[in-house]
Order: C-alpha cells, then sequence, then structure tokens
C-alpha cells in the first residue's frame, strides 16, 4: 500500500503496488551509482571502428564492478577508484612480454625499461621483419626487448 493523492476525493488516499514496481524503485539507485563512476574516468578515444564504444564500455563497467567487489571485500583499507584503475593498469601493462599501446606499434613503458638495463640482451635468428632502428628489412631480433628486430650494427644503438 502506497499514499497518492487523489484530485477527485481532494485527500491522499492509499492504493496497491505491485511488488515489481516496489522492488524496482528501491533498488533503482545502482544504476545511478553505476552511471556516475563510469562518467568519472571514462576514456574519450574517438575512431572509426563503430564496435570500439561498446567495447571500452564493456571494459569499463567490468572495472568498475570490479572495483565494487574490491571495496566491498575491503571496507575502510580499500583503494579509491582511481588508485585501483592504475593497479589494474599497472599489472596489465606488467603481465605480458608482448603489450603494445595503441596500434602504433609503440612499446610499453616496462619494455623502455628493460630496453636499456644492459642485463642479458643478444641478437637471434627470426623471423623476417622490420627493423625497430633504421626501418630496413632483417632477420635478427633482441632476446630480451619483446620481439624487437634489430640488424647487427642497430643493436648497440638501440640499447643506449
Amino acid at each position: 500500500m502506497i499514499r497518492r493523492y487523489s484530485r477527485a476525493q481532494k485527500k491522499s488516499i492509499h492504493i496497491t503496488q505491485p511488488r515489481l514496481i516496489a522492488n524496482y524503485n528501491s533498488f533503482m539507485g545502482g544504476v545511478d551509482v553505476l552511471d556516475k563512476l563510469l562518467g568519472v574516468y571514462r576514456c574519450s578515444i574517438r575512431g572509426k571502428k563503430w564496435w570500439w564504444n561498446l567495447f571500452v564500455n564493456a571494459i569499463m563497467v567490468a572495472s568498475v564492478a570490479a572495483w565494487r567487489v574490491h571495496y566491498h571485500l575491503h571496507g575502510k583499507d580499500a583503494l579509491s577508484h582511481l588508485a585501483f584503475l592504475r593497479d589494474v593498469t599497472v599489472c596489465l601493462a606488467k603481465k605480458g612480454k608482448h603489450v603494445r599501446i595503441g596500434g602504433g606499434g609503440k612499446i610499453s613503458p616496462n619494455c623502455l625499461t628493460a630496453q636499456r638495463d644492459g642485463v642479458d640482451h643478444y641478437l637471434i635468428d627470426s623471423e623476417q621483419g622490420r627493423c625497430r632502428q633504421c626501418g630496413k628489412n632483417c632477420r635478427k631480433r633482441c632476446s630480451k626487448c619483446y620481439n624487437t628486430k634489430l640488424h647487427i650494427h642497430c643493436f648497440e644503438r638501440f640499447h643506449r
């Protein structure tokens, strides 16, 4: 039973409300919270692929849901939403050896630190590809720099 104003009787009256409507009204705040959290750190990438926005939105919804679970489990000790997203991003960047940023073939930041560490870098045979340093075809790659193709004479310049 809920109260509604009746113009005919000019007073508030009690009417029955379906349980479905009552449940919807009591739990509809979750969608508002999700929309708010999605909008705070929304990616604004414009592209030619029509499905890209759907894909990015699905990833963002999953990240918000993961943060909500993290927040529920850890309570006061939970990371902030921004810190959680940064932590997930750093973990994903460090996860695979072949992590690329964007479509331009740029190497991720963790590769740049490995490039100049001076440990366990040597040339090994590989399939044909473009040299990262000069852009010409070559059949060698660095053993540590994540499938980076290099000539013998470009190897030292690349690792300086």
